[in-house]
């Protein structure tokens, strides 16, 4: 880790500690619900406590039979975030899965450090259990797919091995993806404080990296990691600037569910054709060894759950971003 991103860290660390003191910790979770998207827009929807999640099932606007995707925004985000509308969205044009967005707004908008992280492990627990009670009350937790960007891609993760642990070790979320899970504390100095995303959270855990040694994760955190454009830098995003929060800063961080949302809506045809390859360095130098399994290899909702190891791709530099077939071949941009 570079010694800029160091003192990133440290300084970020500080500027919560004595925050936090005049805060407090958040310590209850009454705010905590699953929001049910029941109509044709984003509008449309029903709330349902954690203890009362199981009367779900008898909704008349949910299928069991259908796979349901649980979506988890990030640090200072909430369901009117764009990522979050933007998410949802796609999953209603597509029309082929039940819709949950974990509603923790209260939460993920406090402190970073102190409260935010913090509450993801009380969260995740509490979510873990309620899922595996559903799966006793006739819930197929087998078709449930678990979605999280930035400080979501961790609370996905804890989620997920928490539902392993309060199943006596026998049942797993069959799939987990991370967008662009959060660095901050949770790699370098900050993983002595907590236990971010990993391959053994769900049966099959994806990752798509689109700002990797910023706010996203470095390194590989799933049983397949995706780093299109090379995992940072994104085409037609500014350089990052000194202040930390400038509106330009996040920008390739967000491509990374804007990558995502695109897959999803492409029901005709599958995007985001990747390759297995050692680097970003041997992708652009086109020295990736092609086997037949990467004709099977796609970024996004389509991610076959046999891949494992680091898999490359460039995209477009604008919407839509798909470069099809096209995509595991390294062009450099005008």
């Amino acid at each position: 880790m570079s010694t800029t991103v160091q003192a990133f860290c440290i300084f970020w660390f500080c500027v919560n500690f004595l925050f936090a003191l005049n805060i407090g910790i958040v310590e209850e979770f009454k705010e905590l619900r699953f929001r049910f998207i029941n109509g044709p827009d984003t509008k449309s929807f029903e709330d349902f406590q954690m203890n009362e999640a199981e009367k779900l099932l008898n909704h008349l606007k949910y299928d069991n039979n259908k796979p349901t995707v649980v979506y988890v925004y990030g640090f200072t985000e909430k369901y009117k975030s764009k990522s979050t509308q933007t998410l949802v969205e796609s999953y209603i044009e597509r029309g082929d899965h039940n819709i949950l967005v974990v509603e923790w707004s209260k939460y993920s908008n406090a402190n970073y450090a102190f409260e935010a992280i913090p509450s993801s492990y009380q969260i995740g627990e509490i979510i873990g259990k309620v899922l595996l009670k559903m799966k006793e009350s006739g819930f197929k937790l087998e078709n449930f797919h678990l979605i999280g960007h930035s400080l979501g891609g961790h609370l996905v993760g804890i989620i997920g091995r928490n539902v392993f642990k309060h199943s006596n070790k026998t049942f797993k979320i069959k799939r987990i993806t991370a967008l662009d899970p959060s660095y901050p504390l949770f790699y370098g100095i900050g993983s002595i404080f907590n236990s971010p995303l990993n391959r053994d959270d769900g049966e099959f855990v994806d990752v798509i990296h689109t700002d990797s040694n910023f706010f996203g994760a470095p390194v590989s955190c799933g049983s397949v990691d995706f780093w299109p454009n090379g995992g940072k830098n994104q085409p037609n995003c500014p350089p990052a600037n000194v202040d930390v929060y400038d509106e330009q800063n996040f920008c390739s961080h967000r491509r990374s569910w804007k990558y995502y949302a695109e897959s999803v809506r492409s029901l005709d045809f599958r995007t985001f054709h990747s390759i297995s390859c050692l680097s970003w360095k041997h992708f652009k130098d086109n020295q990736c060894d092609f086997n037949p399994d990467n004709a099977e290899a796609y970024m996004g909702i389509d991610a076959n759950p046999q891949l494992h190891g680091n898999y490359f791709l460039q995209t477009n530099a604008d919407a839509p971003f798909n470069r099809g077939e096209n995509g595991i071949i390294y062009e450099p941009f005008d």
